[in-house]
């Protein structure tokens, strides 16, 4: 990926993403050092302004290290699932509830946004359960996950539920499991409440997944947004054996 001025996309972010590939492709292995900031300056063509904002990127991630009289190092992190560059990463939805802690930053009965209603057909004045949780792996924010339930169905359980349990065993004890649905996948920027709660700062690069879960019947029973840390998350899916995938490649 070049670094373009051209793009919407702040420099330092330009950097921070060329960089984190590298790493994440082993092409900078945890414990190596990383290219001087003059290096880096002349490959990329920025500031070292530009380049020490880049690197606050990933020292808040965890990613590097600094040691002092010796230079900037790729961190080596213990425990957790490790990826490729070494850190802790979790590396699909369903490790979103068994490696993580869930905090709850919000929960309440509402009416939901036009883009909610639209999905689920509902009228204006429909109220549902919207909870808002941040899922954590150590001292290190992953993701930020965002549903929307049918009132009826959210009734059956409490906002102390969503701590301890995911929302597919709760939506399951409520008699609406979800065996269908389906996902959209895009990339997002952190606004201002979002870089506060994910640690990360505002306009960094988030991935965006939405999924539509539908039960038995095909009744549409939650609505997620999960908003993540693509330092922390990957998202990791089987291809079927059963037919060819036309990957376009």
């Amino acid at each position: 990926m070049a670094i373009r001025r051209e793009l919407g996309t702040p420099l330092y972010q330009q950097v921070f993403l060329v960089l984190r590939e590298a790493i994440v492709t082993g092409r900078h292995a945890p414990g190596e050092p990383m290219p001087s900031e003059a290096e880096l300056g002349q490959t990329y063509g920025v500031s070292r302004v530009t380049l020490r904002r880049a690197l606050a990127l990933f020292a808040g991630a965890d990613l590097i290290e600094r040691r002092q009289g010796s230079g900037t190092f790729v961190r080596r992190l213990s425990g957790g699932t490790t990826g490729s560059d070494g850190s802790r990463v979790v590396s699909d939805i369903g490790e979103l509830a068994s490696r993580t802690r869930a905090r709850i930053a919000e929960f309440r009965y509402a009416s939901p946004s036009p883009q909610v209603r639209a999905a689920f057909g509902c009228a204006r004045d429909a109220i549902m359960q919207h909870a808002v949780r941040v899922r954590s792996q150590g001292r290190a924010a992953v993701a930020q996950i965002e549903t929307w339930v049918p009132e009826e169905i959210g009734r059956r359980f409490v906002e102390h539920d969503l701590e301890n349990l995911s929302m597919l065993e709760l939506l399951a004890r409520a008699g609406a499991a979800i065996v269908g649905g389906e996902q959209i996948v895009a990339a997002t920027l952190a606004d201002p409440m979002v870089a506060d709660r994910l640690t990360v700062q505002v306009g960094a690069p988030l991935l965006e997944i939405v999924r539509l879960g539908r039960d038995r019947t095909g009744r549409l029973v939650q609505y997620a947004r999960i908003l993540a840390r693509p330092d922390r998350f990957r998202l990791r899916q089987l291809l079927p054996d059963a037919a060819p995938v036309d990957l376009g490649l």
